[in-house]
């Protein structure tokens, strides 16, 4: 079993895309747990939730509330798992079909392996054509390049 926890904050343009991708995976359905983990959003993020919860009836997603900010909202979830894995992706996040089989691979043939980390791919096409965002966008690519 998977935890797969995503926290949101005003993620309504996104969600739908982040959730879809970890429920269209190559791993088994149901052993996937996804929780939606709110900061206090004020934009249809739960509605997303909602309709998601309609789209994909097999799919267990369930939606915490948790005005704590992100580090805070993800202690809350992780206190709140029991399964084995537990998988942190942020709401404007895509999973590769074949992370999470990838990932429980890696930790069933290593078991001494008790951390992962993915690459971060940027989307070329949401890039925004102002010089600055591209500038902001460059900057955090190579944080998250020097990060891991």
């Amino acid at each position: 079993m998977i935890d797969v926890v995503i926290p949101v904050y005003n993620s309504a343009d996104t969600l739908a895309q982040c959730v879809t991708s970890v429920i269209t995976g190559t791993y088994p359905l149901e052993k996937i747990m996804i929780t939606l983990v709110n900061n206090e959003s004020t934009d249809q993020s739960f509605q997303i939730f909602q309709k998601l919860q309609h789209e994909f009836p097999t799919a267990r997603i369930t939606w915490l509330e948790a005005a704590q900010g992100k580090s805070n909202a993800l202690n809350m979830a992780l206190y709140n798992t029991s399964n084995k894995y537990f998988v942190h992706i942020d709401s404007d996040g895509l999973l590769d079909e074949n992370a999470l089989l990838n990932m429980v691979q890696q930790f069933e043939a290593e078991p001494q392996t008790v951390a992962l980390t993915g690459i971060i791919l940027t989307q070329i096409s949401q890039i925004a054509q102002s010089w600055r965002l591209r500038l902001l966008q460059l900057l955090e690519y190579h944080e998250y390049a020097a990060a891991f």
